[in-house]
């Protein structure tokens, strides 16, 4: 075999070696894509909790490690109540977040190069020429190597000037909960647009409940609690109703199992319809497609050239 055929293997060696490595660099990452969104919106994204290599179930993260939000993993239908806790964090203590993005004209955002782990997909109101935009906030969780593709609730108004009421109910649980763990009363924080917009006090001698007549409409309204140590919350909101339960002994860090069922469960809460999926599985785009030929046409090329300056093709 002459010396251009053993240099050609050689190079194809390479060149092989090249793409499984580019394959192993891009394996692993995610992306988030979020639709049904209105055209020009800005949308935030948050690393909140850690899945996989170790990490535990529900296990939130950073500065949101601190926030005292329970994330029901076995049951997606609270998510809303969730993101909302997550979100109104959020902006009361200025977290920074990992992605912001525009929404494009076909009402699409893609947030892509993530790390596995729990997000939280946020937006503010959104006022366009005719009408105003509350986009609810989504906790998402991203499988290494998988794409997350689901709808946004988006609630619009022509002309948002009216009133509405809204009503915040504590709830105690947990197996060994009892009075003596409790505090005298708690303060929440009602934010309008994710704005501090009035602090009230829940006690017993009001019921652990609390109503707010006459809220200009059209805007963003989550409340928010000073969790009780040995505590931890979770929200749900149907109609003008807000539940905040304080879950006794609560530690997400206690559970070793990894997260169930995902990305499955990544539906958009409270919503009809559930998040939009692929008939066939969407795997993330690493370039291995497209440098696997362009390597063996480049390959040929060399080939082509080594021949002729060899003069002969026969050994």
């Amino acid at each position: 075999m002459k010396k251009w055929a053993v240099k050609v293997m050689g190079l194809l060696c390479l060149v092989s070696m090249f793409v499984r490595g580019m394959t192993v660099l891009s394996a692993g990452k995610s992306t988030i894509t979020v639709n049904d969104l209105p055209a020009g919106q800005s949308v935030r994204l948050y690393l909140v909790g850690q899945i996989g290599d170790g990490a535990q179930v529900g296990a939130l993260t950073g500065v949101f490690a601190e926030s005292g939000v329970r994330i029901d993993v076995d049951e997606p239908a609270k998510r809303t109540g969730t993101a909302a806790l997550l979100s109104g964090y959020a902006k009361t203590h200025n977290v920074t977040p990992l992605q912001e993005k525009t929404v494009q004209e076909n009402g699409s955002t893609t947030f892509s190069d993530l790390s596995a782990g729990i997000y939280l997909v946020a937006a503010d109101p959104y006022h366009g020429s005719q009408r105003t935009y509350l986009t609810s906030p989504l906790v998402l969780f991203a499988v290494a190597g998988q794409s997350v593709i689901c709808s946004a609730k988006v609630t619009g108004w022509d002309n948002p000037d009216g009133t509405r009421q809204l009503s915040v109910i504590k709830v105690w649980d947990g197996e060994e909960d009892i009075e003596e763990n409790r505090p005298d009363r708690i303060e929440v924080l009602l934010l309008k647009d994710g704005e501090t917009f009035e602090t009230f006090s829940l006690s017993e001698e009001e019921n652990w409940s609390h109503t707010f007549a006459d809220l200009p409409d059209g805007h963003d309204y989550t409340f928010l609690e000073e969790v009780p140590e040995g505590y931890m919350v979770s929200m749900e909101t149907t109609g003008g109703t807000t539940v905040l339960t304080n879950t006794w002994g609560v530690d997400s860090s206690e559970s070793e199992d990894e997260v169930p069922g995902m990305p499955s469960d990544n539906e958009t809460p409270e919503n009809p319809e559930k998040p939009e999926k692929p008939a066939d599985p969407v795997l993330p785009q690493t370039g291995q497609d497209i440098l696997l030929p362009a390597a063996l046409i480049l390959a040929g090329f060399v080939l082509v050239i080594l021949g002729l300056r060899e003069g002969s093709w026969e050994e």
